[in-house]
């Protein structure tokens, strides 16, 4: 059986595993992020495009990243029950939906990847959970700047409303100028891309 303890160690090496990779593969236009603006070096000249200038994200690009999410959050569910040797988990695979509960594995990697991969991630320089950074698109405030962990936090649980009633809170996100869903204009947040400028 695997401990608490093995099971932070595991998501926190997960999450260096992705910070790293981002790092390496973060520069946009050939350029680098300096105090809120995308500084682009093209033969020798840096030129500044402010953030405002970036293109935001609609419904389709985001649920393209919640679904990526999703497939990370299985497959960490999957090394978890492998792990601590979960037979609930593999045996739920195989009942109806109905059969279906919440499993040590479940419980554990909706933990580990909500609070450090959408909550944490959210707040640090990254701006976004992986679905996001493999999209590239960022969350960002009002004058584009990363967000606190206290608005990460109350954006996450704002989902829920976004959620009820038939997730119509998320699909608002396509129908206005500045793609904002209900939790953005809740908690005040933008969804934009890293490196597409409005057309």
């Amino acid at each position: 059986m695997i401990s608490l303890k093995q099971l932070t160690v595991l998501g926190i090496r997960v999450s260096s595993t992705i910070l790293v990779f981002w790092k390496n593969n973060e520069k946009c236009y050939n350029g680098t992020y300096e105090q809120g603006m995308l500084i682009d070096e093209e033969g020798g000249a840096k030129l500044a495009l402010n953030f405002t200038q970036l293109k935001p994200a609609g419904f389709w690009m985001r649920f393209l990243a919640w679904i990526i999410d999703g497939i990370i959050m299985l497959a960490l569910t999957w090394v978890i029950a492998v792990l601590i040797g979960d037979e609930a988990y593999f045996e739920e695979m195989q009942a109806t939906m109905a059969e279906q509960l919440m499993t040590t594995s479940e419980t554990a990697a909706n933990l580990i990847y909500n609070i450090i991969f959408i909550i944490g991630f959210t707040a640090s320089q990254l701006k976004g959970s992986p679905g996001k950074l493999i999209c590239r698109i960022q969350v960002v405030n009002p004058d584009m700047s990363k967000i606190s962990i206290w608005k990460s936090i109350g954006r996450f649980f704002a989902y829920i409303l976004s959620a009820i009633p038939l997730l119509i809170g998320f699909m608002i996100a396509g129908w206005n100028k500045d793609k904002k869903a209900l939790h953005d204009m809740i908690c005040k947040t933008r969804v934009v891309y890293r490196d597409k400028r409005r057309s």
